[in-house]
């Protein structure tokens, strides 16, 4: 028994519809591909072309390394690794007797000195009245020379009177160093000497408090609690979170528009690009990362081989967003900066000196300065 076979016949006008719809459908699709060509070409030429932008971007900032000043034993170590601190803030102890030993044998001797100068200085005035008595008898006595009363040996006597006493008193004079009034003793050569002794062995014992020289955070704590330390021994590394910029390393084809103040949006790894820094460009490396290397590439032993280089640029970013959120140096970024504007000359140096400095170490030096007053006005 056969099972009959069923045919499907499909109509012509059924199927030029449907070669109708997807000729349609094709020719719909590529027209919206051109579209979206020419709107990308318009929007690269409009905000795409004048723009260089590079991921090889990280945090950098000024480190600040923190050494001892004097010789000591540390006893009292205050800071942490990743702690603040202010400017000021006392990060080491060292101990300090030895210094203050010597402290005080200065201030003995300052006294002395002070003492010593100013006998000097009242024999200097007693040899000055000694000289001046000398010279009113002598010339009381030539007024009356020729009279019987006056001798001719007399004269001679009261003239050597007179010359001695001149000589005494410059020997006073010079003792003094030309100092005739007790006020001016701190002038003398032995007591500034001695001064000078007392400041520095006071700054010695200021100096076993080993201090913060900014604001910043400890980075690396290198002295140790019972470490003997001397002046110029590493204390800590410090990181001043305040001076903070982006060193972007650009293709040496990305830098031929870039120019210093050009402005450029950052973006950082950790938060994303919910974080939009605004920046500028601040300057230019002087070379290449691979010529400031430790071991520099000798381009010219003949085994060479062409390698695109990256020139390192500083871009500064806004600080109110840097207080909004904070970046930590070595973090990565991405970078991309606005080259439109090329009035400048190109790998321009920054145009304007950062300043660092800290008034520490002047106050040290004013507080040993009332420690050297204070002895003279107890010795007066």
């Amino acid at each position: 028994m056969t099972t009959p076979t069923t045919t499907q016949t499909v109509a012509p006008n059924e199927t030029s519809s449907r070669n109708a719809g997807r000729s349609t459908a094709f020719r719909l699709f590529f027209l919206l591909l051109l579209l979206g060509a020419i709107g990308y070409g318009i929007y690269w030429f409009m905000f795409l072309d004048h723009f260089e932008s590079t991921d090889d971007a990280y945090v950098a900032g000024t480190q600040v390394q923190v050494t001892a000043q004097t010789e000591g034993t540390v006893s009292e170590v205050l800071v942490l690794d990743t702690q603040a601190v202010k400017a000021g803030d006392v990060m080491f102890r060292l101990d300090s007797s030895d210094q203050k030993i010597a402290l005080e044998k200065a201030d003995v001797d300052l006294v002395k000195a002070y003492y010593t100068v100013k006998i000097a200085i009242l024999t200097a005035q007693q040899r000055k009245q000694d000289f001046d008595k000398a010279q009113i008898d002598y010339k009381r006595r030539m007024a009356l020379q020729g009279d019987a009363v006056v001798s001719k040996d007399e004269i001679d006597r009261i003239k050597l009177t007179l010359e001695n006493a001149k000589i005494a008193y410059d020997q006073a004079l010079a003792a003094t160093e030309n100092i005739t009034e007790v006020a001016q003793t701190a002038r003398h050569s032995e007591v500034l000497k001695a001064i000078n002794a007392v400041r520095q062995s006071y700054l010695a014992v200021v100096r076993t408090d080993i201090l913060s020289p900014a604001d910043a955070v400890v980075s690396k704590r290198s002295a140790q609690l019972g470490q003997r330390v001397s002046a110029g021994t590493p204390a800590a590394s410090l990181v001043m979170n305040q001076k903070i910029w982006v060193d972007a390393n650009f293709k040496e084809n990305q830098i031929r528009n870039m120019r210093v103040g050009q402005t450029a949006q950052v973006e950082a790894d950790i938060y994303g690009s919910k974080v939009v820094y605004q920046g500028k460009v601040a300057g230019f490396a002087p070379g290449t990362g691979s010529t400031l290397a430790l071991l520099p590439p000798q381009n010219a032993s003949g085994n060479w081989v062409k390698v695109v280089q990256r020139l390192p640029v500083r871009i500064e970013i806004d600080p109110e967003q840097l207080k909004q959120h904070p970046l930590n140096i070595g973090l990565s970024m991405n970078v991309k900066v606005d080259v439109l504007d090329t009035k400048s000359l190109p790998l321009a140096p920054m145009n304007h000196k950062a300043e660092l400095k800290t008034d520490i170490y002047a106050t040290q030096l004013k507080i040993a300065d009332e420690h050297v007053s204070a002895v003279l006005k107890r010795a007066r």
